[in-house]
């Protein structure tokens, strides 16, 4: 599990070398999908017969790079190889620095509230930042 993430670091860490669909897909199911499935995808997209929140699914690699916001008006939940930029990140960060931002996620008022870790967070963004 922990090699993935290592591989894509490697790829961060040298721009002349691109990260293959295939790892990339191969990291999000080892490394990414078990944070989000503690954190995130009660609203995210665990039910498929409800709308997620924010227009935002979290379920699948695809769900991610889609985006979020209404089918008609999508905007970029990633900037591969740039997590400052990346709305994704920039959301699970503030919910562990400002939880009362009001971009914070998860959610500094819903109940069960569980942010990612320290750790979680720098996993995620290794995955943003390789490219």
């Amino acid at each position: 599990m922990k090699l993935n993430l290592i591989v894509l670091s490697l790829f961060a860490a040298a721009p002349a070398f691109a990260v293959s669909p295939e790892d990339r897909e191969a990291a999000f199911k080892a490394d990414i999908l078990p944070i989000f499935e503690v954190s995130c995808i009660d609203c995210h997209g665990k039910d498929p017969a409800k709308k997620p929140k924010g227009g935002f699914k979290l379920m699948t690699l695809k769900d991610i790079e889609e985006g979020y916001g209404k089918p008609s008006a999508k905007k970029p939940a990633v900037v591969w190889g740039d997590s400052a930029k990346s709305k994704l990140y920039t959301s699970a960060e503030l919910g562990i620095k400002d939880i009362e931002d009001e971009h914070a996620m998860p959610p500094g008022e819903k109940k069960g509230r569980k942010p990612l870790t320290e750790e979680q967070l720098a996993k995620l963004k290794a995955f943003i930042d390789a490219k």
